[in-house]
């Protein structure tokens, strides 16, 4: 098997039942580059994917440890990972496997140590001293002489070289590119790789190096060491070593002291190279009495800003009298709680910027701060407009202000989004007003605008006189916060019965319900049918006193939807049927004289009982409806007034005293013998009313002259008065007709 990654291993399934199911399982290691694993006793590198039978068991090790591809790195054996069912128990370095469907992987994860080489002497091998020219300390542990060793990868190794005597260390060599380089005798590197370092030793004639401090007593450092003075080290000459001090110190007697030269001329911390020529050497390091300057915050835990650098508060400063410090306190800045604090003074009355020279003793500048309380104004949903103190600002805002300010505060009540949405203002946590005043505090404060989408739910019907839709609840404007749940019905108007549903209401159930996820558009679709009211036949004439009407008169049939459209039948006979509408009378179909939507006009027959009667109303294609009205012996209605020649009389032509003049109407009351219902009365028939025909004209009466059937027509009157010469001229005076103490409806007599 070749040693490669990505290796697909498929076992051969020579006795495998058909109808095994194969589970297939990638086993690699991590890291893995030529990390060998066996599996099954047989060797494989990296990672492989195995098929297996369902159900079989395979057997998987790897050493503790391993070497792969990558020089001087081993690979320390961790822990399996698998995915599936973790079996119970397992040798660390071993494991058995059935194969699942479910584990479709299982990784080794391993441990990468890369090979650490400290290179500098070799001690003989026949026993005899091992002369070496000083020890090195790898993490604290000593070797005397160069030593391999294998340690984990990214970990810091720590060196310290100590020489033996009449050796001086002069510093460090390593591998290029491999870590830190340098004289120090001790360093610190990263093991990101193999690394080799190689410590120097010489031998060398050591020079006696006194360092001192004045005053005395003081620490130094040597080679990064702390040491007290006096104190005597050996240095080889031409070695370069590091001198330098902490500052401030404070001695025994708790006096402050600060750095001030060395005698050398270096700076505070420095390289010293040891000269040539010399047997013993003298360094010293000055100091000056030093002050303390403390400065601090009110409150506490505000930063503050010295010779440059920003410092926290509360910070002590040690230096010689004379020593100048830039100080600055920041105008604002926010505190640990988020709130602003607003620069208002210093303890020593200086400007807010200021050069702080260091008097001969101790001292103390405090920054004071008025602590000024926030305002966040947020809204939901946020990015909505408010006017705070006449400005306006998008939610979310801030506001900073000295407590006790007040705040003046609006927001809108109502915001459109569309034409079919809007955001109702709700209310803030603690009040129900969309304008008030807030008074600053000295602590955080959060105001929240609640507001509600409302949405549009627009409701149509067709036709627009078929009803009207209802919601409940209802609305005064339409709109519903979002997500009510609605209940939707219908009213349906006199002539027309609900059909069905459109836009986001389906079906044709008259009770319906909606949730309002958004904007919403509902019609309700009405289909016309016939309709009568309650007082739906009347006399031909109109309204009169009677409320009933009379056998053989022309009556009117008033309602909705009576008929398709308008349409006048022959003269003579009358139709039965117009536009498929027909009227009956018990079995008996009453003559029509037209049709229309809304009026159908037919003839009462002469032989109609007397008292209640039902009429019943049929249209094709519709449900019939009915009619309950009274019939009555005299039930007069009048149309008109005309002169002997025929012509209208009205105010154009108006009559004269003495005329006779000619009333029609209908209803007038029975005959001797009846005419033919639906037949126009013949020219010259003989047919006798049976009761007399009165007629009033302003206030003075008198029996008709004549009265009858009007010849040439069907269920229509007439009666012939003379005008009286008591009636005053030049004006109108009404008229009416009394048959059998029943009056008639009134008309006008226009009088010359």
């Amino acid at each position: 098997m070749p040693r490669a990654a990505g290796i697909l291993f498929a076992l051969a399934l020579t006795s495998v039942p058909a109808f095994a199911q194969i589970a297939s399982m990638n086993i690699s290691m991590s890291p893995g580059d030529g990390v060998q694993f066996l599996v099954d006793g047989q060797a494989f590198y990296g990672s492989a994917t195995f098929l297996w039978p369902q159900g079989s068991k395979h057997s998987l090790s790897v050493s503790p440890v391993e070497y792969g591809n990558t020089p001087k790195a081993q690979y320390v054996f961790n822990s399996w990972t698998i995915n599936g069912p973790v079996p119970q128990t397992y040798d660390p370095l071993s494991l058995t496997v059935t194969a699942d469907p479910s584990v479709q992987s299982i990784v080794a994860s391993f441990t990468i140590n890369y090979e650490f080489d400290l290179i500098y002497f070799t001690c003989p091998t026949d026993g005899s001293p091992c002369l070496s020219p000083g020890s090195v300390l790898v993490n604290n542990t000593a070797y005397n002489q160069t030593t391999s060793m294998y340690l984990v990868a990214g970990s810091a190794i720590t060196v310290l070289a100590q020489p033996n005597p009449g050796y001086i260390f002069t510093g460090w060599i390593n591998s290029p590119g491999s870590g830190n380089t340098g004289q120090a005798f001790t360093n610190t590197y990263t093991l990101n790789g193999p690394l080799s370092i190689y410590p120097q030793f010489y031998l060398s004639r050591p020079i006696s190096v006194g360092i001192t401090t004045a005053p005395s007593g003081l620490q130094v450092l040597a080679d990064r060491t702390p040491i007290g003075s006096p104190a005597s080290l050996e240095w080889g000459t031409g070695t370069v070593h590091a001198v330098g001090v902490t500052s401030p110190q404070t001695d025994l007697n708790g006096g402050t002291w600060a750095f001030s030269s060395w005698s050398d001329g270096g700076a505070q911390n420095h390289n010293y190279t040891v000269p040539d020529g010399y047997s013993t050497i003298s360094l010293s390091a000055q100091f000056v009495q030093a002050y303390h300057l403390t400065l601090a915050t009110n409150p506490t835990g505000l930063s503050l800003i010295v010779n440059g650098n920003a410092s926290s508060s509360s910070l002590t400063f040690t230096g010689a009298a004379g020593t100048a410090y830039q100080i600055s306190a920041p105008a604002s800045q926010v505190d640990s709680q988020g709130r602003v604090n607003q620069f208002v003074s210093w303890s020593n009355g200086g400007a807010q910027s200021q050069t702080y020279t260091q008097a001969a003793n101790d001292n103390r500048l405090t920054a004071n701060y008025q602590v000024l309380g926030h305002l966040t104004l947020i809204s939901n949903p946020p990015g909505l407009s408010f006017v705070v103190n006449g400005k306006t600002c998008v939610s979310p805002c801030g506001f900073d202000q000295p407590p006790g300010t007040q705040m003046s505060i609006s927001v809108p009540s109502s915001i459109p989004l569309s034409g079919m949405s809007r955001l109702d203002f709700q209310g803030w946590q603690d009040s129900s007003s969309p304008t008030r005043t807030y008074t600053m505090t000295s602590s955080l404060q959060t105001l929240s605008a609640s507001y509600q989408t409302m949405y549009m739910v627009a409701s149509a019907t067709t036709p627009a006189a078929g009803g009207a839709v209802l919601l409940q609840p209802a609305s005064p404007d339409g709109f519903y916060p979002a997500n009510t749940q609605l209940q939707a019905s219908v009213s349906q108007n006199p002539g027309f019965q609900f059909k069905s549903w459109q836009g986001d209401l389906a079906g044709s159930q008259t009770l319906a319900s909606l949730s309002v996820s958004g904007p919403k558009a509902i019609g309700a679709v009405f289909g016309p049918v016939p309709y009568l009211p309650p007082a739906a036949v009347q006399n031909a004439a109109g309204l009169t006193p009677v409320s009933g009407v009379a056998p053989g008169a022309v009556i009117s049939i008033y309602g909705v939807n009576l008929a398709g459209s308008a349409l006048a039948g022959p003269t003579s006979p009358l139709a039965q049927t117009l536009l498929n509408v027909t009227t009956t009378l018990g079995q008996q179909i009453l003559p029509i004289y037209f049709v229309s939507p809304q009026q159908i006009n037919v003839q009462l027959p002469y032989e109609t009982q007397l008292g209640n009667q039902l009429l019943v109303l049929h249209q094709t294609g519709q449900s019939d409806v009915n009619a309950v009205f009274s019939a009555v012996r005299n039930a007069p209605g009048v149309f008109g007034i005309y002169h002997g020649d025929g012509t209208p009389v009205n105010a154009a032509s108006p009559a004269a005293v003495g005329e006779t003049l000619t009333i029609t109407g209908t209803g007038f009351g029975p005959y001797d013998q009846n005419p033919q219902d639906g037949i126009a009365v013949p020219v010259g028939a003989a047919f006798n009313l049976l009761d007399a025909v009165t007629v009033t004209a302003g206030g003075s009466s008198s029996t008709a002259l004549s009265a009858g059937p009007a010849a040439g027509s069907v269920g229509l009157n007439f009666a012939t008065f003379q005008v009286p010469s008591s009636l005053p001229s030049g004006t109108s005076v009404p008229l009416n007709i009394t048959i059998n103490g029943a009056d008639s409806n009134q008309l006008l007599l226009f009088l010359q």
